[in-house]
Parts: structure tokens; C-alpha cells; sequence
């Protein structure tokens, strides 16, 4: 009984868990019953095309409709962001915030997400500042940086280049984001 209750538990919390994260994404949108059905239609579907599964992709749209993007938006950068983050082990909500962050800072269109997302991790791979962990260091330093005036994809390509740079001569992910702040 123990075995075949775990079995059936274990669906129930996940699909538990989605309807919550559904319940949340309605309240921010304040969508009719129509736009809810296609919005759940359309991350069950992103969630078996990235292989994240129905939760994790309403997680990550509702991580991005919190941050403020608009539906559209969420819907343009979610796929790449689950898939980033499966491919480099990363948390699919600190991704969010590092495009969303970086989208906002540097006026990056939402669909040019796979394009900041690969920006980020072939920085990470050439340097010892990886994806993961830049995805944390990311919200803070982009809205310093366009600060100074720098805009585009060009801008976020300089900032995680620098990031790497300053990393050399720090102990750490987490030093070399203070030192280039």
C-alpha cells in the first residue's frame, strides 16, 4: 500500500503544485477564464517541448510576470530560459531575473532572449564565472551598468566579458561581482 500511495501522491502534490502556480499567474494577469485556458494550454505545451515539465514552465512565467514583463514577453522569454537552464544546471528563476533584469536595463527586446541567454554562457564558458552563477550576479550589475549609458546586446556581451575579467584577480563569483560594481 505504501508503494502504490507513493505513486499516486507524488502526481497529485506536482499537478497540486501547477494549479497554484496557475492560481498566482491569473492574479497578476487578472485574465478571463479564456485567457487562462490558453495560458495553461501553452505552458503544458512549453513544458513538454522543453522537457521542463507543466510546473517548472509556469514557474518561470510566473517568476517573469512578477519581475513586471507583460504576457507576451513571459511567453517570448520562458522557453529559452528553461532551456538554459536545464542545459547549464542553472535555477531557471534566477535566469529569469537575469534576462528580464538585463532586457529592462538594456532595452533587449524579449525575443532576442536566446541571444542574451547565449551571450551569458559562452562568457561562462570562456571565463570561471559560470551561467549559474551568473544568473544571480546579473539583476544588479546590468542596472549599474546601463546606468553609464550602455544599451543593447553589445552592452550585456562587455558586462559579463568584464565580470570574467574581474574574476581573475578575486576568490570568487561573489567578489568579483562586488569589485566590478
Amino acid at each position: 500500500a505504501g508503494i502504490i500511495g507513493g505513486a499516486i501522491a507524488l502526481p497529485v502534490i506536482r499537478a497540486a503544485a501547477f494549479e497554484s502556480s496557475l492560481e498566482d499567474i491569473r492574479q497578476k494577469i487578472a485574465g478571463t477564464v479564456e485567457d487562462m485556458r490558453r495560458l495553461n494550454n501553452a505552458i503544458r505545451d512549453a513544458g513538454v517541448r522543453d522537457s521542463v515539465g507543466a510546473r517548472r514552465a509556469a514557474e518561470t512565467t510566473d517568476t517573469l510576470l512578477g519581475l513586471g514583463a507583460d504576457q507576451n514577453q513571459a511567453r517570448n522569454m520562458s522557453s529559452p530560459i528553461n532551456r538554459a537552464a536545464t542545459a547549464y544546471r542553472a535555477d531557471s528563476k534566477d535566469l529569469a531575473q537575469a534576462v528580464y533584469s538585463s532586457a529592462l536595463s538594456f532595452g533587449i527586446a524579449s525575443e532576442q532572449t536566446t541571444k542574451s541567454l547565449d551571450i551569458m554562457a559562452e562568457s561562462g564558458k570562456r571565463g570561471a564565472v559560470e551561467l549559474k552563477d551568473m544568473a544571480a550576479r546579473i539583476p544588479s550589475l546590468s542596472a549599474q551598468y546601463a546606468a553609464l549609458g550602455q544599451k543593447g546586446l553589445p552592452a550585456l556581451a562587455d558586462l559579463t566579458a568584464q565580470l570574467q575579467v574581474v574574476r581573475k584577480a578575486t576568490g570568487g563569483a561573489d567578489e568579483a561581482s562586488v569589485a566590478l560594481q
